[in-house]
């Protein structure tokens, strides 16, 4: 239950010039600028908070010169101060700068006697509920009281940013500590150790932090960026097992402290700011987003918002970061939610080629833009490359991988058909080739990881053993009843290739539909078969043994006007930012059906459903492009292997090449029964 206190035994006032909802840092630095300004000493300020804060739940660093404002501002109350500074393996004294530590013990109690000795101050220990703007003030409601004011100075979150920090994949720093007394030995007592990463990383980014203090004390606190929050007995194995290899094995456990801190560049575009409302503290933005930091950041918007108050403007202002630091924060973040993993690679190449004080001044954002090309050439150029993409770019549908891969295959299509106008001999060598290389990568490929997908790890051979002898029974089954009866085969390899062909296009443009599945893919076998009725009279004439099989131009007819209105079905499905896939898809189909069968069905086959489920692979599963490929090499090579072995088998019967084309699509329909299997089983159990 709320205790309702107020400090001075003044009486209270329903109507204040200045309220400021949380009694945190950011008030803190408000209450000690207007303290030194004559302005403010006959000004009202009623301070609201839901409870009585005296313990140390939270500590404050920085780091700045003697000459800083935040630095003088708060020396007195300081717990400790250190030149000497370890981040990473690089141990360094400061030249000009000290990391600074204020306890939330100390930052209280100087909050206390601001409040006691300026009697225009007044506390109550409320909890706010609602505020309402108006033209001629702010109303705001607490517990059944209701003030008023001219100005509010709110710590609270705003619904937006609420929504944010409610997202699975927000990125936090988590943190967890011990404040403890303890022996230290010497090489611990007089350098502060800000970024270790010397701790089982999990696939995680997480490092300790180590602050002795005078007396035998130390902070020692388990930190870590991620979007999965730091479990604390987690984080007091680490601290024990820390403790111990750093020589430290008489200590005792004094406090404990623990929290999680947003780090997202949007959280300070979501800010309250209006003519009487201004966020401040974490909900004004102050927060460095890739760092956690924000008590001098906190300092420097307390400063700017009084200079506004003194000039009679509004201070209703949010904290301006330059755009190029916004630009570094949102590409280190974004990677280190993709691959926290990865964390402690980029801040080893840091910490190793740049001097501790450069690099405190870089999070700090201020050094110069000659500086900073040197502290980035030090990462990581790969992921930081990457990451920009990801983020710049791919927020762009058009841009994404998908839509880029459909325009350069709409691109090549087009090039191919102008091509066969003017050289038609030369461009169908090229387009042969074009299909070989497109199936050595992704074509096999793509359907080379089946053992990834709806089965446990094999992690035994005989697991593995098992796999591909199921593999290879579906397989054989295939050609049995090929051999028994083609046409039943041939049907069957048809029906389950359009519903694979199909189920694949629908998900890139997430549709999960097994009807429209079955639509898609009958429009884009129907569309491309009916449009190349000869060669696809003389392709079942050799599957079926049948050299008078004719196909009449009614069925071709029907077969392609009813491919391409089955094409257009999922418009009526798509939403507006798939559209551009879909219609580059069936633009590619059209412009395909106008060259040979065999070149046609392989742009969309290589490169159209081959790139996608490589795509939704790697997605699905987790997987880097390297570690995909790695996984699809021994199967990969298998069918390389067979289809080479089938190659030599007929070149040794001395057969044409055309009647090759039965035991081709044979070897097709075989392979593609299990690996459709395999891919459905994907698609039921993954969102992609």
């Amino acid at each position: 239950m709320n205790k309702t206190v107020t400090q001075n035994n003044a009486a209270i006032s329903s109507s204040y010039d200045y309220i400021i909802v949380g009694a945190g840092a950011a008030c803190l630095h408000l209450l000690v600028q207007w303290e030194t300004e004559p302005f403010f000493s006959d000004k009202k300020i009623l301070v609201l908070d839901p409870e009585m804060k005296r313990n140390n739940d939270r500590t404050w660093c920085f780091w700045s010169s003697p000459e800083d404002s935040c630095y003088r501002n708060y020396a007195p109350e300081l717990e400790a101060t250190w030149k000497r500074i370890k981040m990473g393996s690089r141990e360094e004294i400061l030249p000009s700068l000290g990391y600074h530590c204020l306890t939330g013990k100390k930052a209280y109690e100087k909050m206390n006697v601001l409040i006691e000795k300026n009697p225009n101050i007044e506390r109550l220990y409320l909890y706010v509920e609602d505020w309402l703007e108006s033209a001629e003030g702010v109303q705001v409601s607490a517990q059944g009281k209701v003030f008023h004011c001219n100005h509010l100075f709110t710590t609270a979150l705003t619904h937006k940013q609420i929504e944010l920090l409610r997202k699975k994949d927000m990125l936090k720093q988590s943190f967890y500590g011990w404040w403890i007394e303890a022996e230290l030995p010497e090489a611990r007592r007089e350098t502060a150790i800000l970024m270790d990463f010397d701790i089982p990383q999990e696939n995680q980014c997480q490092f300790i932090y180590f602050l002795p203090f005078p007396q035998g004390r130390a902070l020692i606190e388990v930190t870590r960026f991620g979007s999965v929050p730091l479990d604390p007995a987690q984080a007091e194995s680490f601290i024990k097992q820390w403790l111990i290899t750093h020589n430290i094995t008489h200590w005792k456990l004094e406090e404990v402290e623990m929290g999680s801190i947003p780090m997202s560049v949007d959280l300070g575009l979501l800010t309250q700011s209006s003519n009487r409302v201004t966020s401040i503290g974490t909900s004004g933005g102050v927060i460095k987003p890739s760092t956690g930091y924000g008590f001098h950041r906190m300092q420097r918007h307390a400063e700017e918002i009084t200079q506004k108050i003194l000039a009679s403007q509004s201070p209703s202002i949010r904290t301006q970061q330059p755009n190029r630091f916004k630009f570094y924060d949102r590409i280190l973040l974004n990677l280190l939610l993709k691959k926290p993993w990865e964390g402690k690679r980029i801040f080893h190449s840091l910490f190793r080629s740049i001097p501790n004080e450069t690099t405190l001044n870089f999070l700090e954002e201020k050094t110069h833009f000659k500086e900073e090309i040197s502290i980035l050439s030090s990462l990581p150029f790969g992921l930081f490359a990457k990451s920009f993409v990801q983020v710049y770019l791919l927020r762009y549908p058009f841009l994404r991988p998908p839509s880029i891969f459909s325009m350069v295959i709409l691109m090549l299509t087009s090039s191919l058909l102008l091509g066969y106008s003017v050289a038609p001999e030369f461009f169908e060598n090229l387009g042969l080739g074009l299909l070989i290389a497109g199936l050595i990568f992704p074509g096999i490929p793509h359907g080379a990881v089946d053992h990834l997908l709806g089965s446990k790890a094999l992690n035994h051979w005989k697991k593995w053993l098992g796999f591909v002898m199921g593999y290879l029974l579906i397989m054989a089954g295939v050609i049995v009843l090929w051999m028994a009866a083609p046409v039943l085969g041939l049907i069957g390899f048809l029906l389950y290739s359009a519903w694979h062909f199909g189920q694949t296009d629908m998900q890139q443009v997430g549709i999960l539909s097994g009807r429209l599945n079955l639509i898609q893919g009958y429009g884009v076998l129907a569309f491309l078969l009916g449009t190349h009725a000869d060669e696809t009279q003389f392709i079942l004439q050799l599957m079926l043994s049948q050299p008078h099989f004719t196909i009449p131009d009614a069925i071709s007819m029907t077969m392609s006007l009813t491919g391409l209105l089955a094409l257009g079905i999922p418009a009526f499905y798509i939403s507006g930012k798939k559209a551009s896939e879909w219609i580059l898809l069936v633009l590619s189909m059209i412009l395909a059906s106008q060259l040979p069968l065999l070149l046609a069905f392989g742009i969309y086959f290589i490169g159209i459903h081959s790139v996608r489920s490589w795509l939704h692979l790697q997605k699905g599963l987790s997987f880097s492009f390297g570690r995909l490929v790695l996984h699809s090499m021994p199967f990969s090579l298998g069918a390389f292997f067979v289809g080479g072995l089938l190659y030599w088998v007929l070149r040794i019967l001395n057969l044409p090449f055309d009647q090759w084309i039965p035991y081709l699509f044979l070897f097709l329909a075989a392979i593609s029964a299990p690996h459709i299997f395999y891919m459905h089983t994907f698609y039921a159990s993954k969102k992609i």
